[in-house]
């Protein structure tokens, strides 16, 4: 069974995130954005999975994790 972990991190704090799901062997699946109706703000969701990690969960028990980096309240012009 797949499990979604979801944490929500600020802009600056997503590159140090990034590195450390890099460094333990996690790789980048996707990115996508959705937009908060009631403000126009942007919601970035990054998921990552660490492929080793979830073969070795998978032989144990059938479960494994994918990680989700969230980042909210983006204005539409911002870098």
């Amino acid at each position: 069974m797949q499990k979604a972990i979801y944490i929500t991190v600020r802009i600056d704090e997503l590159l140090p995130h990034v590195q450390a799901l890099k460094g333990a062997g996690a790789r980048f699946v996707q990115m996508h954005a959705e937009r908060c109706v009631d403000d126009g703000s942007y919601r970035l969701v990054y998921t990552f999975i660490n492929v080793r990690a979830a073969q070795e969960q998978i032989a144990r028990d059938g479960n494994y994790a994918i990680e989700n980096l969230v980042v909210e309240g983006i204005d539409q012009c911002q870098e």
